[in-house]
């Protein structure tokens, strides 16, 4: 239901007069005015020296809710850790949220899910990401991402210097935009997890992986649930071979049969590094 005005002043108050207040999270509001609401809390936290994390899930605050928020972010000296789920925040919040840790210079972690901002939330980010000095983990899930958005994340991914966690889950990168993605590991030896669960990886997709997999620096790679054919098992199990920093191989749920673990087996008597391999909810 939507919170009546005064309920809102009195949570203002209570953050305000709580000088040890370090997280909030906000879930399955109704705003009527999103930026008039997302100023006040900006106000309310404004001299918090603690505060280090904002949670908003499933409240929608759109682009002006989102241009107000990063205001808030961009003057704060204490926030650590960023998420957002379901708030219907549009390519333009998408772009403001993604200049953000420019200027701001203590977020490190920011997660962006089920928002939809598409390839146009993430047009400027090959200009903006080399400029990141203090983001290290990024979780883009279900936001309709493809191969034109994940482009412009190689672009910025190439020469970024802070990044050691990429999560792009639940998008439809397929072929092209896994290509992309893995061009990169070659040359940022910074990142060492990586995530593309659930983004329709195919042979081609496969075949990209395993050849970042000879040449990067990954210590955690997540593949589970993109349905793969006996050819994209043969891919990765030549990566895993010439591999000599992962350890931990997510490959569940990928419809593996008995032949396709098979090959995994051999390439695991070559592979001397990887720890942990996860093959659950296969045939």
């Amino acid at each position: 239901a939507q919170p009546p005005e005064k309920s809102l002043q009195d949570i203002g108050e209570c953050i305000k007069s709580n000088s040890y207040f370090y997280k909030l999270m906000i879930n399955s509001l109704v705003i009527s005015q999103p930026p008039q609401f997302m100023s006040f809390l900006a106000q309310a936290l404004q001299n918090q020296g603690f505060f280090a994390n904002l949670c908003i899930w499933d409240t929608p605050i759109g682009e002006g809710g989102i241009l107000e928020l990063v205001k808030l972010i961009q003057s704060s000296s204490t926030l650590t850790s960023l998420t957002l789920r379901g708030n219907e925040i549009g390519e333009e919040g998408g772009k403001a949220l993604f200049q953000m840790p420019t200027t701001n210079k203590t977020l490190a972690e920011l997660a962006i899910w089920d928002n939809k901002f598409g390839d146009g939330g993430l047009i400027d980010v090959g200009k903006v990401f080399p400029t990141y000095q203090f983001l290290a983990k990024l979780s883009l899930k279900s936001n309709g991402i493809t191969a034109a958005g994940a482009n412009n994340l190689a672009q910025g991914l190439q020469f970024n210097k802070s990044l050691t966690h990429l999560e792009i889950e639940d998008n439809n990168l397929q072929g092209n935009g896994v290509d992309l993605i893995s061009s990169i590991l070659e040359f940022n030896k910074k990142l060492v997890h990586l995530s593309l669960k659930r983004d329709g990886i195919d042979d081609e997709g496969a075949e990209d992986i395993g050849y970042a997999l000879e040449r990067c620096s990954l210590v955690s790679l997540c593949l589970s649930g993109n349905n793969f054919r006996r050819d994209c098992v043969r891919y990765i199990a030549k990566g895993l071979i010439g591999n000599t920093s992962l350890l931990t191989l997510d490959l569940g749920n990928n419809s593996i049969d008995e032949k396709g673990a098979a090959v995994i087996a051999n390439a695991l008597e070559q592979n001397k590094t990887l720890l942990e391999l996860s093959l659950g909810c296969n045939k």
